[in-house]
């Protein structure tokens, strides 16, 4: 079940580094604090999870790897699990000048030199349709709240994805994101 609000992204949204592997996939959500925070949060990874058929799971992963990416990520390991194929994959794209003109995807972490931003983006790559989404809804859900805490996103997440709702200890809170 999907929400009505939830709309699907523009292929001129998307990332040109991401858009670059477009015929590799079915559909593809951007997530994470860059979408659900107001404001955004641009000093982090910007996740785009990409739902890819069983044929092309191993071919884009390759594709990948020879591309530069590496394996990593933060990953919630335990609800990601049994929910048919998944990878994800990081890359960093080295400093970018806040000077040039790249719209709305500005830079992540800020260097030393406050003049030069540090640029890192993450593609999860899945293959199960209702898993992704759920990963959707979530990811609707926490942006409505505007929860701009990640053990609160991570919870969000993982309730959504595991069909249950669960108030966890702060001791386990903590446990979850150290193991995220």
């Amino acid at each position: 079940m999907t929400n009505e609000k939830i709309e699907k992204i523009r292929l001129e949204d998307i990332r040109p580094e991401v858009q670059y592997y477009k015929d590799h996939w079915i559909d593809i959500l951007h997530t994470g604090s860059r979408v659900i925070c107001d404001p955004p949060v641009m000093t982090t990874d910007d996740d785009w999870i990409l739902l890819v058929s069983e044929n092309r799971f191993e071919m884009l992963s390759d594709f990948l790897e020879q591309s530069g990416w590496r394996q990593g990520g933060s990953i919630d390991k335990e609800s990601w699990k049994n929910q048919g194929k998944f990878r994800s994959y990081k890359k960093d794209f080295g400093k970018i000048s806040p000077d040039l003109d790249y719209g709305d995807f500005g830079a992540a972490a800020i260097l030393d030199d406050p003049k030069h931003y540090y640029e890192i983006l993450n593609l999860i790559l899945i293959t199960d349709r209702e898993f992704f989404e759920k990963s959707r809804n979530a990811t609707w859900l926490a942006k409505k709240l505007n929860l701009k805490n990640k053990v609160d996103r991570i919870l969000v997440f993982r309730a959504i994805r595991e069909g249950l709702f669960t108030d966890l200890p702060e001791p386990e809170k903590r446990e979850l994101i150290d193991n995220f």
